[in-house]
């Protein structure tokens, strides 16, 4: 089993918390234990096995924080912890994952601000974040995510403006920033003139 690369035991009822004993799996690329009754921290171990490329741990009731060891694995593709009650800041680390392609990190109790660094991953295609109690201003650099197709931030407590840089972003067919508290106008070019209004609902001044 040491060579075993790929794990898919999601759409289960397993239930306890995530065996250590995953991190002895070295080679390992894939886990998917999505939509199970998983309890308990994420091994700060798995992010250390330096093969992984997919992770899915969405749907499950997990706690604690983000093993910081999960933002150096530097060859990550996918990482989705999405519905669980994990908690705590992203850090300043998340700069490492510079080929993500999915990142899902909404319908937890993640706090703090996005930070500017995380603005390497070029290759980002879907990233979100909605649901959970960030704050602080949305980081130009943002507009740096030159893949970037969907971008969900709603439910949370960003202030300040639409970043201007976002209108870089001409692949983008999904938006959402509802329900926090910008202040600034819509602009008015593309691609935010394909978004409908319920894109902008219950904020300050959009």
């Amino acid at each position: 089993l040491t060579r075993l690369d790929r794990i898919y035991l999601e759409h289960n009822r397993l239930q306890g918390s995530i065996p250590a004993e995953l991190c002895q799996l070295k080679m390992l690329g894939d886990l998917y234990l999505n939509e199970n009754l998983l309890s308990g921290p994420i091994p700060y171990c798995l992010g250390e096995i330096t093969s992984l490329r997919r992770v899915f741990l969405h749907l499950n009731n997990l706690t604690s924080t983000i093993p910081l060891s999960f933002w150096n694995l530097n060859d990550l593709l996918s990482l989705n912890l999405s519905s669980n009650s994990l908690s705590g800041d992203i850090p300043s680390q998340i700069q490492n994952l510079k080929v993500i392609i999915e990142l899902d990190l909404s319908w937890n109790q993640l706090s703090g601000d996005i930070l500017s660094s995380f603005s390497a991953a070029q290759s980002l295609v879907f990233l979100s974040l909605a649901h959970n109690t960030f704050r602080g201003h949305i980081p130009q650099s943002i507009g740096n995510f030159i893949s970037l197709e969907y971008l969900e931030l709603s439910h949370n407590d960003f202030s300040g403006t639409i970043p201007q840089s976002l209108v870089k972003l001409g692949g983008l067919n999904y938006f959402n920033m509802s329900f926090n508290r910008l202040e600034s106008e819509v602009p008015a070019s593309r691609p935010f003139a394909n978004f409908t209004a319920q894109s902008f609902f219950r904020n300050r001044g959009c």
